[in-house]
């Protein structure tokens, strides 16, 4: 999983990107070509043919 560290932000600064960050998830849309292709490799993975 990607990390993006913010070592270096002031604790008023991290509270701006976390708002920030989940404001721009609030925007967003589902890509569902996307959310089918990884749909089928779960289920590919439930049933160990990954």
């Amino acid at each position: 999983m990607p990390v993006l560290r913010v070592d270096h932000l002031t604790p008023e600064q991290k509270i701006a990107f976390s708002l920030a960050d989940n404001k721009i998830a609030l925007n967003s849309d589902w890509q569902m070509d996307q959310l089918r292709v990884l749909g089928r490799d779960l289920v590919g993975a439930d049933k160990g043919v990954v």
